[in-house]
């Protein structure tokens, strides 16, 4: 077998195998991150986990995918000693998906692909794999296929799903895979400073917004127990009419500035005893979202910290572009979720650009 460097050469005219690695940069060397999800101990709970792999910047990808594998993590900080052989009860399916590696979404039914196959149900005995720090170690975690599965690039990005059999407990201390860490591809900018007395009333936005994306943004070290609104709004230069940055010293709340207009509304909640409030919301799927800048802030009513008559307390306000649409970027995305009994419909946590390093096996 010949593990390739370039998508070309997987243009199979023969059924001579061929591996492909994604992302490609993390061919030959250790990527940045880890992610043992779900090969790591998952108590009484089994874990499903979808990762979409941007395979579609290759349109000459294209074969049958007759095996999946992964490679340990060799952090030098963070990962154990030698890992020692264990064995996981799991189901492994692949299908092309209509989602992408921005557009991974929340829930798992649509990230599965009309040609939704299982391609492996059982034990895997996964064998004892040496520490060597900081280098790519070899793809020792493989999955042979029960069948082939047809697959061609140009029909979109690779979901690879696996759902343990149960839960899973493993020998190794902080088990991990290696992985891959991008953005995905969104960027922020702050906006003036939060106002508020008592408390620092922080705010932060995750790098995952864009089309079809499951937006995330948090306030956290807030007053405690308070309704809070998270504001959105456009990049228009008024609100009502009057130049923004507009100081609320007018309705008693002095150097707290709002940094928008408001015109993409106001979505309430409470914090949390600690002073956190997070909203999560799926962007449309409509490309032409792409670039498109948003405002965004947090307002706390009813601050008994806020130092003003109005008891109203700011974060700073985010100016957010949206991520364009790129095929391939980010090399891959994952959602994942634990539960007792059948699946979870939707996922605990989507994450952008974070996925493990996988070899794919075509014939």
């Amino acid at each position: 077998m010949k593990t390739l460097a370039l998508p070309l050469a997987l243009a199979l005219a023969c059924p001579a195998a061929a591996q492909f690695v994604n992302p490609l940069s993390a061919l030959g060397v250790e990527a940045p991150s880890r992610f043992g999800t779900p090969f790591t101990s998952s108590g009484t709970s089994s874990v499903i986990l979808h990762e979409i792999h941007g395979l579609s910047a290759y349109p000459t990808l294209t074969g049958n995918l007759v095996q999946i594998a992964w490679r340990r993590d060799n952090d030098t900080v963070v990962a154990s000693t030698d890992y020692i052989a264990f064995s996981v009860d799991f189901q492994l399916a692949v299908s092309t998906s209509p989602r992408t590696t921005q557009s991974i979404s929340q829930d798992f039914a649509t990230n599965r692909g009309a040609d939704y196959a299982v391609v492996h149900n059982g034990i895997v005995n996964f064998p004892a794999v040496l520490k060597t720090p900081n280098v790519a170690g070899p793809f020792s975690y493989a999955v042979p296929f029960a069948n082939p599965f047809s697959y061609s690039s140009t029909n979109g990005d690779l979901l690879v799903e696996v759902i343990t059999n149960g839960p899973v407990t493993q020998p190794n201390s902080l088990f991990f895979c290696d992985a891959s860490a991008e953005s995905g591809g969104s960027t922020s900018r702050v906006l003036g400073a939060p106002c508020g007395a008592a408390t620092a009333n922080n705010s932060l936005v995750y790098s995952n917004w864009g089309p079809g994306m499951l937006g995330r943004i948090l306030e956290y070290n807030g007053p405690p127990a308070v309704s809070a609104y998270l504001m959105l709004g456009t990049t228009g230069p008024t609100f009502a009419g009057l130049l923004l940055p507009l100081d609320l010293g007018f309705i008693s709340a002095p150097g707290c500035l709002l940094q928008h207009d408001i015109l993409l509304g106001a979505y309430g909640g409470t914090t949390s005893s600690s002073g956190r409030l997070e909203f999560r919301f799926e962007s449309p799927l409509i490309p032409a979202l792409g670039g498109l800048q948003i405002r965004a802030q947090f307002a706390n009513i009813g601050d008994p910290g806020a130092g003003n008559a109005a008891n109203l307390s700011l974060t700073a306000g985010h100016e957010i572009t949206l991520a364009t649409p790129t095929p391939g970027v980010p090399a891959v995305s994952e959602a994942h979720a634990t539960f007792a009994g059948g699946p979870a419909n939707t996922a605990a946590l989507v994450q952008q650009g974070y996925g493990k390093v996988a070899e794919f096996t075509f014939r």
